[in-house]
């Protein structure tokens, strides 16, 4: 599962919240058992609980690119990170590790943001930009991954894989927020982005957020459209939905451990027992 933890600050404030940062990323111990890190430098402080899936030995977290100037803490999986690490092998990039998680570092350096169109997968990611002095996050276009994140009264900007990390943050302030409270009573879920604690708030599936000196900017990457052919045949459309489904399962089992499923009985997964048999 994994998760992290962190925070930006004003320059030179970093090293002021190191020990915070392990309560931060104590606070979410259920969600890395294998391992554990972190980054601290004069602005910001990332840190990481590792459950190990891919690149076991060597995919620890946070990870950097060559110079470290890039600093990024990911939870997920990157289905398709074969095909983009041999594309940017061929563009000259340097990988040091195994793991899904260095292709959104040397991605990042060779695409920008438009890495994030490139992806397939479920996943959250902080992105520290220590030359930029910019924090890049996003989130997958299910929202499958959680990330949340808040600014506090002093300008400190705190985010996480859970609440539970920020409210460890010793400048945030927890304040109950009643909006949420009432479309939580209506419909059993608070549909607002933000969250129970006022400030708080989630990132929408496909999107990213950008912070640059307290400024935060925030936009979607990706919008499915949907085109019906009606010219098919019904045989057509059914060979479509179990080519799809083949494939979706087959990128889902790239794994360094062995793949399990816990599967409900209904009808859903009875058709993925069916073509994981076939």
């Amino acid at each position: 599962m994994c998760g992290f933890a962190g925070y930006v600050t004003k320059e030179g404030n970093g090293e002021l919240y190191k020990d915070n940062l392990i309560d931060m990323m104590n606070a979410i111990k259920h969600r890395g058992p294998d391992d554990e890190g972190t980054h601290i430098d004069d602005m910001a402080g990332l840190g990481f609980r590792r459950l190990s899936i891919i690149g076991i030995t060597n995919g620890k977290q946070p990870m950097y690119n060559e110079d470290e100037t890039l600093v990024l803490t990911f939870n997920g999986e990157i289905y398709n990170y074969q095909e983009i690490k041999e594309e940017l092998i061929e563009k000259g990039h340097i990988f040091k590790t195994d793991a899904d998680t260095e292709v959104l570092v040397h991605g990042y350096e060779e695409y920008g943001r438009d890495l994030l169109k490139r992806l397939r997968g479920m996943y959250a990611f902080a992105l520290w930009d220590r030359q930029k002095k910019q924090l890049l996050m996003a989130r997958d276009i299910f929202g499958i991954k959680p990330l949340f994140y808040t600014t506090t009264k002093t300008g400190d900007f705190v985010f996480g894989s859970e609440i539970k990390s920020i409210v460890k943050f010793p400048t945030f302030e927890k304040e109950f927020n009643e909006e949420a409270l009432e479309s939580y009573l209506s419909f059993q879920y608070s549909i607002l982005d933000e969250t129970f604690y006022k400030g708080v708030f989630r990132l929408p599936p496909a999107h990213y957020l950008i912070w640059t000196d307290g400024k935060i900017e925030i936009e979607r990457y990706y919008s499915h459209e949907f085109n019906e052919d009606k010219s098919i045949t019904f045989e057509d459309a059914v060979k479509g939905i179990n080519d799809v489904m083949a494939d979706s399962i087959k990128a889902h089992k790239i794994s360094d451990t062995e793949v399990g499923g816990f599967l409900s009985g209904g009808v859903d997964s009875s058709y993925i027992v069916a073509q994981k048999m076939k």
